[in-house]
């Protein structure tokens, strides 16, 4: 198990080894940090359409849509304090960790 933190304001993600993970966060909605990837058939869930209303994401390659109970499913344990996010990984010791910060998360946007 491996415990990253970060601050909201700075990072939007964390990418763990080779996988990156996003903050989905949508108004009304506690958020969720998310696979990058697509369950599906692995494309970029961080580009697809959010839905504020009901907290779900399509994918931008096969327009599968993701419920919110699903995301919440497969999510990373997330606590966030303030704009402290703190996240449990269920990966070895010598696993990468690496907060980053995307320019554009598409699925937060509002359309």
């Amino acid at each position: 198990m491996r415990v990253v933190e970060f601050d909201r304001t700075q990072h939007n993600g964390v990418l763990v080894d080779e996988t990156h993970y996003f903050l989905l966060a949508h108004e009304g909605h506690k958020p969720l940090l998310c696979s990058g990837k697509c369950p599906h058939r692995g494309g970029p869930l961080f580009l697809g359409t959010g839905n504020h209303k009901t907290g779900s994401i399509k994918c931008p390659w096969h327009e599968t849509t993701f419920p919110r109970a699903i995301l919440e499913r497969q999510s990373v344990p997330t606590v966030i304090v303030g704009n402290r996010v703190t996240a449990v990984f269920d990966v070895p010791e010598d696993a990468g960790l690496a907060p980053f910060h995307h320019e554009r998360i598409i699925a937060n946007e509002r359309s």
